[in-house]
């Protein structure tokens, strides 16, 4: 991924009104077992476990798990990566309960309906990406190594009034009716969900006359949102890793002077809001997925102090997407907003 300072990655986020000293113990660490699988699963072994299932279990993945897991296993919005983390710890026995039980609370369904040996292929598949995987994560493996540019694109200009990056101007804007979108199949399902590619060589954004694009950063691992501090340093939020960055003033080749980690441990983070409002705060919020957290901050600060020193929880809301089959959460793009409180009369 990479970013062009001062735009957004990711837009339409949800306001969040977070209230100054509404705040509880932080998150309890997750249960001992797997999803509350019953402790006697772990003891299920996989009995695939050493034949060549992965291939197969990739097959039964893509045709029943690739709408909302991913094409890569990363997962999406709040949906986490299988490629590392409980799911490679868990033991396969727990895995298979899980599957066959669903959680809808969580936005997992059933899958009951799938043979036990396609369920049981899909655990040999997913085991074989944690033992296959390097030691940094596929993510930030992708990030280290972008690919390529791609050729200048020949596909053919989409039919009016759509169009695509390659005739996109500044000030240039089309009307779309009705009448030219598509027809509903209410008994169809469908997803079209997004996949990394190159870059094509002639894709960059255009600017009014007078103005360039340059490349700030890049090799940043999912960054979500940018958020301006009172002194001009960037705060970007970096929902995978759990982590904020900060970018200080910009050189003469266009690059930042300085980046450093703000803070860590922030699971799926995106929201960042300063308090006081003004020009002088003294804390700043982070909106991660199922808490609010904030840390002391002095203006030009670049890192978090002594750390998090108290959180909101709130539980995940959940909503169904047009696409999905069962609902799924859809919480990972919690904005922060903050708000002067009226003074109490004593």
């Amino acid at each position: 991924m990479k970013i062009v300072p001062p735009f957004t990655l990711l837009g339409s986020s949800v306001a969040l009104t977070a209230l100054f000293g509404a705040f509880v113990p932080a998150l309890q660490a997750q249960a001992a077992t797997f999803h509350k699988a019953p402790a006697e699963t772990a003891q299920t072994k996989n009995p695939l476990a050493g034949q060549p299932a992965a291939t197969a279990g990739r097959h039964v993945y893509e045709q029943n798990c690739l709408a909302c897991h991913g094409a890569t296993v990363q997962g999406s919005g709040n949906i986490p990566s299988l490629r590392e983390g409980p799911t490679q710890t868990a033991p396969d026995g727990s895995i298979f309960w899980y599957i066959t039980q669903g959680d809808l609370n969580n936005g997992m369904p059933s899958w009951a309906k799938l043979p036990e040996e396609q369920r049981w292929q899909v655990i040999s598949y997913l085991k074989s990406l944690g033992a296959a995987a390097p030691s940094t994560s596929p993510a930030a493996a992708a990030v280290a190594q972008p690919p390529a540019a791609a050729a200048v694109s020949t596909a053919p200009p989409p039919l009016a009034p759509f169009t695509d990056y390659r005739f996109e101007k500044p000030g240039l804007s089309r009307h779309i009716h009705a009448s030219d979108l598509p027809a509903p199949a209410p008994e169809t399902s469908a997803s079209n969900g997004p996949k990394v590619v190159p870059r094509p060589a002639n894709a960059w954004p255009q600017a009014p006359k007078g103005f360039t694009v340059g490349l700030y950063t890049e090799g940043l691992e999912n960054p979500r949102l940018i958020r301006t501090a009172p002194n001009g340093d960037f705060f970007v939020a970096e929902s995978q890793p759990g982590e904020v960055k900060v970018f200080r003033g910009i050189s003469k080749d266009g690059k930042p002077e300085k980046v450093e980690t703000f803070a860590t441990g922030l699971p799926g983070v995106f929201g960042i809001a300063f308090y006081p409002l003004g020009p002088n705060p003294q804390w700043v919020y982070f909106g991660n997925t199922a808490s609010v957290v904030r840390f002391p901050y002095h203006n030009g600060g670049r890192h978090g102090g002594d750390g998090c020193v108290g959180a909101s929880r709130r539980p995940p809301r959940r909503r169904r997407p047009s696409h999905a089959r069962h609902p799924v959460l859809a919480r990972w793009q919690d904005d922060v907003r903050l708000r002067r409180l009226p003074l109490e009369r004593r």
